[in-house]
């Protein structure tokens, strides 16, 4: 009796430590459809900030690990008038809640919740004023064959 006590709480405690690991391994990618623009950093114009925002979503039984951030923030957008939206920040947490979810459906439910900040923008002559690089000249930007190129911020400019 005594033997199959601790060969089941051994077993048991293999499960718990084996969801916990495959919960913290997390890919994604992430990705932003929307009617405003999306932005990880700041524009290269001036902007005014009108508003900030922090969402989390829960999500479950997602296997793609397809990320639409615009599904994150679709009621914030909606309700602004803001221009843009920039400084982006996704971030992928697990939670007590989610591990146990985890933990119950030995990991088929994959339960993790989805948060993302940032802030609303407005720019000061719309959205004719934000400079966008396009296609065309971003493969065009040649780098002197003779000096060493280091991309240190990208947003549209080399630095060297």
């Amino acid at each position: 009796m005594g033997r199959n006590m601790k060969s089941r709480n051994l077993i048991l405690f293999v499960l718990i430590c084996s969801v916990a690991t495959l919960q913290a391994c997390t890919m994604a990618k992430i990705s932003g459809k929307s009617s405003k623009p999306l932005m990880l950093n700041n524009p290269t114009v001036k902007t005014e900030i009108v508003g900030n925002f922090d969402e989390t979503e829960l999500r479950t039984f997602d296997y793609t690990g397809a990320i639409d951030v615009y599904e994150v923030l679709s009621n914030v957008i909606a309700e602004s008038d803001a221009d843009a939206v920039t400084n982006l920040t996704i971030t992928l947490k697990s939670d007590v809640g989610t591990f146990f979810l985890n933990l119950v459906t030995l990991g088929i439910a994959n339960a993790y919740r989805v948060g993302v900040t940032g802030d609303l923008v407005n720019l000061p002559e719309g959205m004719t004023n934000l400079d966008v690089i396009n296609k065309n000249d971003l493969t065009s930007i040649q780098p002197d064959p003779n000096s060493e190129v280091t991309v240190k911020h990208f947003d549209g400019i080399l630095m060297r």
